[in-house]
C-alpha cells in the first residue's frame, strides 16, 4: 500500500474479515468472563462510560449486526468498510443522529443490571449468536442500518468497532493485547478515512493510530498528523 486510495475506498475479503471478527468476539467474551466485580465499574476511554457501559453498548450493537446477518440481498453495495464510518459520522456518531441520547441510554441500561453477571449473560448470548451467524453467512451482500454492505465490509466494521472498544477498556485495566487481525483492519480503516499516505504513519503502532483515529487521544501528544484525529466519528 503506497498511498491512500484515490477515492478513499476500502473493501475487505469475506474470509479475512470473518477471521478478524470471530477473533474479536472470542476475545470480547474471554476478557469479560475474567473480570472481577470491581473491574466492571472501572473508567474507560469512552467519555463518561464504565466498563459495564461499554459492554451494554456492545450488546446493543451486536444485536444490530445480527439483524444485518439475517438480511442478505442481491442489491449492489452502497457503502464499503470506510464509507460505513463516513455515514456514521454524518449521522451524528450515534447512528440515529443523536449520539448523546444513545450514551445516556447505554448508561441507564448498564445501571439497570443488579449484577454484572446478568449483563455478561446477555452479552454472551448475543455475541455467540452473532459469531455463529457470521460463520454461516455466505459471501455476498447484506442490508443494515439503511445501507448495503458486502459481507467482508460488514464484518470489518464490527471487527473495527470491537478493536476500538477493546482499547477503551485499557484506560484503567491491564489487559493483554487486542487481536492483531482486528487491530490491523482498524488501522487500515483509519488510514483510508484520514486520506493520509500510510508511510506518514509508519512510526506509530497500530494501537496509537486507532486511538487517535477514534478520537481517544490528542494527535499532538503522540506526534501524529492532525488529519488523523477522530476520523471514525
Amino acid at each position: 500500500m503506497t498511498g491512500a486510495p484515490a477515492v478513499g475506498r476500502l473493501g475487505i475479503d469475506h474470509a479475512e474479515a470473518l477471521a478478524a471478527l470471530v477473533a474479536s468476539i472470542d476475545d470480547l467474551l474471554g476478557t469479560a468472563a475474567a473480570f472481577g466485580a470491581t473491574d466492571w465499574s472501572a473508567a474507560t476511554r469512552c467519555r463518561g462510560w464504565t466498563v459495564a457501559d461499554v459492554h451494554a453498548h456492545l450488546d446493543l450493537g451486536l444485536q444490530e449486526l445480527l439483524h444485518g446477518l439475517l438480511r442478505p440481498t442481491d442489491r449492489p453495495p452502497t457503502h464499503d468498510a470506510a464509507g460505513y464510518w463516513r455515514a456514521f459520522a454524518a449521522a451524528g456518531g450515534g447512528g440515529d443522529g443523536n449520539g448523546a441520547a444513545h450514551a445516556r441510554f447505554v448508561r441507564r441500561l448498564a445501571d439497570a443490571y443488579v449484577d454484572p453477571a446478568g449483563l455478561l449473560a446477555h452479552l454472551t448470548a448475543t455475541a455467540t449468536a452473532a459469531r455463529d451467524g457470521a460463520r454461516r453467512l455466505p459471501s455476498g451482500a447484506v442490508e443494515m442500518q439503511g445501507m448495503v454492505l458486502a459481507t467482508g465490509d460488514l464484518f470489518t466494521t464490527w471487527a473495527v468497532e470491537l478493536a476500538v472498544h477493546r482499547l477503551d477498556l485499557t484506560r484503567e485495566l491491564d489487559l493483554p493485547a487486542a487481536p492483531a487481525a482486528a487491530l490491523g483492519l482498524a488501522r487500515r480503516t483509519v488510514e483510508v478515512l484520514s486520506g493520509l499516505d500510510p508511510s506518514l504513519l509508519a512510526p506509530l503502532d497500530d494501537a496509537t493510530v486507532v486511538l487517535v483515529g477514534a478520537g481517544r487521544i490528542d494527535p499532538t501528544t503522540v506526534d501524529a498528523p492532525a488529519a488523523l484525529a477522530a476520523v471514525l466519528g
